[in-house]
C-alpha cells in the first residue's frame, strides 16, 4: 500500500473508542517490552559469541537484535493511535506496513542463518 492510499481522506477520519485504544495500548506495551527483552538477549548472545569466537552464535545475536528493531520501529504509530485523534486508521496502516517490512527482512535474515548452519555442518564433516 503506498502513501497516497494511507493518507486518503476516507481512511484518516476515524477515531477508535476508548475500549479499542486499550487494546492498542496493550499491543504497544507488549511490543516495547518484547523489543527490550530481545535486545538484552541479543547482548548476552553477542557476549557468548565473542567469548567463543563463534560466527554462528554471532549471527543469532544479529537475528535477535533485528527482531527487537522490527518490534520497536512501529511502536510510534501504535502510540499515536492511542494519543491522537482523527487519523487512527492511517497510523494503524503505517504501523502494520512497518511490521510487514520488518517481517520480510526477518525472513531473509533467517534464510541466511539457515544457509550458514548448513554450511557449517558440511564444513565440519
Amino acid at each position: 500500500m503506498d502513501q497516497t492510499e494511507i493518507t486518503s481522506p476516507e481512511i484518516i477520519q476515524h477515531e477508535f473508542t476508548a475500549e479499542e485504544n486499550a487494546v492498542f495500548s496493550k499491543v504497544y506495551n507488549s511490543m516495547i517490552l518484547l523489543s527490550g527483552i530481545f535486545t538484552i538477549f541479543s547482548l548476552i548472545v553477542f557476549y557468548s559469541a565473542l567469548v567463543k569466537s563463534d560466527l554462528l552464535v554471532f549471527t543469532r545475536g544479529l537475528t535477535f537484535i533485528l527482531f527487537a528493531l522490527v518490534l520497536f520501529f512501529p511502536t510510534d504509530n501504535f502510540k499515536k493511535i492511542i494519543e491522537t485523534e482523527g487519523n487512527d486508521i492511517a497510523e494503524l496502516m503505517r504501523g502494520v506496513k512497518e511490521l510487514g517490512n520488518g517481517f520480510f527482512l526477518m525472513n531473509i535474515v533467517l534464510a541466511f542463518n539457515r544457509i550458514l548452519i548448513v554450511l557449517s555442518i558440511f564444513l565440519s564433516l
